[in-house]
């Protein structure tokens, strides 16, 4: 071995080439060694396993102790909890030869043969590269086309791959995946790729009919390495010019001409090209991996996995009791809605007490909050949905899914494709274990693959509609005309915060049948969780030119305020735009003044004095009103048409009336005639 490096310290490593060795330093606060203690072969594994040495205290261990005193700790595991006395899943009282719990990443070591071999890979297929940049993903850990030995023990069935026979009929690597299986090199559809669970040890399988074998043919079978290999370069080339693209062009129809083509297809499962949903929560969710992520618990053998023309699905016992299978733990936000879909198959299942169903649980009570499908008695495929918001209150927001089936008897009772996303509306199944599937419709699905938008469910509360898309829907509760928008059909648009979804949103509504025909619009925040209220379609540049107005009708001597509708402040702006100044003054109290008739004579009246200069602009006209009821019986306008020529005719028919006098152009103080004594007048003066 050669490479590394000459000092000792932490995390550090010496190759020693002339005796072969590899030494690695580890930090004492990481083993749990001291600096005097040398551990034993045993518990190097240990360490290199994901425990750490430790004394009760907690202190690492420096060989004073006795020692059944030590503890190993599994330090690095997700919900380490240190437990020294009585011991528990991650605190091991003698020295423990299994991997750590969940957390824990193994030591991975890489090295370089000292010869190097090289692999001829026989080319599958072809990559086509554009002009410019191309990104091309390499995977590891494929396995193709790795020839098998049949085990053929069973009068109607032969495997490939079983795991219950010897070495020669296994692969040369662990997988729990297969991809395809072929017959001398051409892919064979006649193979069902299974898993089961045997042993404790999961495995991927392949069956055939023997009806369907071929005694004389090779069979291989490509498949994922359960540990892939580290990732290598990949190398490409393309033609160097135009020239060399179009010479190889030529040769090659020159060659089609001169054979004959067959063209064939490989067969291929059920594939679900409407995988435009939202992603499927539920991690495992057909069977495709056996019973890989559930645990599964009753009074009878666990659910068996097989795969039909549905693909992969559990098929529960045909005995009587509960045979239950848990997920692993699924997060799901409290408030926020979400959708759960199941495919059940029970033909057959007529008993009166039995039962195949799928529930989400809290896991701490075992309780069943308010979402669970039941399939229906007696019937082929079928599939159950449920809409639901998870309730807050459960620890970390992490629930569980759980399928049981009750006294089956003598039916079917089958689960498979649950589907378990975010929104109102059950998405497409989406099969989570085909990662090659390219989806040429929605990646999210914001409306139906016609275009149309979603349909929600009535009755629905809103405030729980968070998934960014269109929907339309009625029975609305929290809509924006609260009870008087029930009956209502809404358009409804959301768009969900990246960062923060749930979190902070923006819904807007569009009422579709408004009593005047006309689309009435209305938007919300969500933010911090908390929504705000509906606001009409009132903008801040529409608020900013709302308020400019109105200050300018105020100007102007209008009376305006930025409550008023558009059509209120219209009719205010066309009722004219002069500035006008408006008070009150006491008449004179006993003095009178005489004023010019018409015929040149003199007549008194008590009056009132107008100070010109305290009003801001030039008037034009000035009127003069009283209080009193008016008692004439024929109202008549007086009106000074001259400057200050009046008559006594004229002022005894105006008596108690309003007085209205024109004011021409001047300054200073103005004197009017009024009729009352001490009386206290409102007068206004207007701009011209």
């Amino acid at each position: 071995m050669d490479g590394g490096v000459t000092d000792y310290g932490a995390d550090k490593y010496l190759a020693i080439t002339a005796s072969s060795l590899l030494e690695i330093t580890v930090a004492n606060a990481d083993s749990g060694w001291g600096p005097d203690y040398t551990p034993s072969t045993t518990e190097a594994i240990a360490y290199l396993l994901g425990w750490v040495l430790l004394a009760p205290s907690g202190s690492i261990w420096d060989g004073t102790l006795a020692a059944n005193q030590k503890r190993w700790y599994a330090s690095q595991s997700t919900g380490a909890v240190w437990a020294p006395s009585a011991g528990n899943a991650f605190t091991a009282l003698t020295v423990p030869d299994t991997l750590a719990p969940d957390g824990y990443t193994p030591y991975e070591l890489l090295f370089r043969l000292a010869a190097e071999t090289t692999e001829v890979i026989t080319p599958e297929g072809s990559l086509m590269l554009h002009e410019g940049q191309n990104l091309v993903e390499v995977g590891t850990g494929l396995v193709w086309k790795e020839r098998g030995t049949i085990l053929s023990d069973n009068p109607k069935y032969s495997w490939l791959n079983a795991i219950n026979a010897g070495n020669e009929y296994r692969l040369k690597n662990k997988t729990v995946r297969l991809h395809a299986a072929y017959k001398n090199e051409q892919k064979d559809p006649s193979w069902r790729l299974m898993s089961l669970t045997f042993n404790g040890e999961l495995y991927a399988y392949a069956e055939i009919d023997n009806m369907n074998k071929d005694t004389s043919a090779i069979y291989s079978l490509s498949y994922f390495k359960l540990d892939a290999s580290p990732a290598v370069p990949i190398l490409g080339s393309v033609a160097k010019n135009e020239r060399a693209v179009l010479t190889d062009l030529v040769t090659e129809v020159k060659e089609l001409g001169a054979r004959p083509i067959s063209v064939s297809a490989p067969a291929v499962g059920p594939v679900n090209l409407d995988l435009a949903g939202y992603a499927n929560l539920l991690p495992n969710s057909s069977a495709l991996l056996g019973n890989a992520g559930w645990t599964t618990f009753g009074t009878a053998p666990v659910p068996s996995t097989a795969y039909g023309e549905r693909g992969a699905y559990w098929a529960f016992p045909g005995t009587t009791g509960n045979h239950t299978a848990a997920s692993q733990l699924v997060a799901m936000q409290a408030g926020i809605v979400h959708t759960l879909a199941v495919d059940f198959y029970t033909w057959g299942m007529v008993a009166a007490d039995a039962q195949l169903r799928v529930d989400i649980v809290d896991p701490a009570t075992q309780t069943v909050i308010a979402a669970y499908v039941v399939a229906d008695a007696n019937k082929g495929w079928h599939r159950k949905t449920v809409t639901f918001s998870p309730p807050a209150g459960v620890a970390n927001g992490r629930f569980i899914v759980r399928m049981i089936s009750y006294n089956r008897g003598n039916g079917e009772a089958v689960v498979s494709r649950i589907m378990l996303n975010v929104g109102p509306v059950a998405a497409p199944w989406n099969d989570e274990s085909s990662g090659l599937l390219l989806d040429l419709r929605q990646v999210h699905k914001l409306t139906q693959n016609s275009g149309t938008v979603l349909a929600i469910p009535p009755p629905f509360d809103i405030n729980t509609l968070v998934a960014t898309g269109f929907y339309n829907g009625t029975q609305l509760t929290n809509n924006p005309l609260g009870a008087g928008g029930l009956n209502a059909w809404w358009y409804i648009e959301v768009l969900n915060h990246s960062a923060q979804p749930g979190v902070y949103a923006i819904q807007k509504a569009y009422l579709l049948n408004d009593v005047n025909s006309k689309p009435t619009f209305y938007m919300r925040v969500l933010a911090g969780g908390a929504w705000a209220a509906w606001s009409a379609d009132l903008f801040q540049s529409g608020v900013d030119a709302k308020n400019g107005i109105v200050s300018a009708i105020n100007a102007k001597g209008g009376a305006a305020l930025t409550t008023d509708t558009w059509a209120v402040l219209a009719s205010k702006i066309g009722a004219g735009s002069t500035r006008r100044a408006t008070g009150t003054i006491t008449a004179s109290s006993g003095a009178t003044t005489a004023f010019t008739t018409e015929t040149g004579g003199s007549v008194s009246f008590p009056y009132v004095l107008i100070n010109m200069a305290l009003i801001p602009f030039t008037a034009a006209k000035i009127e003069i009103f009283i209080d009193d009821v008016l008692v004439a019986s024929t109202p008549t306008v007086c009106r000074r048409a001259d400057f200050y020529h009046a008559s006594a005719t004229e002022y005894g028919n105006c008596a108690f009336q309003s007085y209205k006098l024109r004011l021409f152009m001047g300054s200073g103080s103005v004197f009017y005639p009024v009729s009352v004594l001490g009386k206290v007048y409102t007068w206004v003066a207007y701009e011209g």
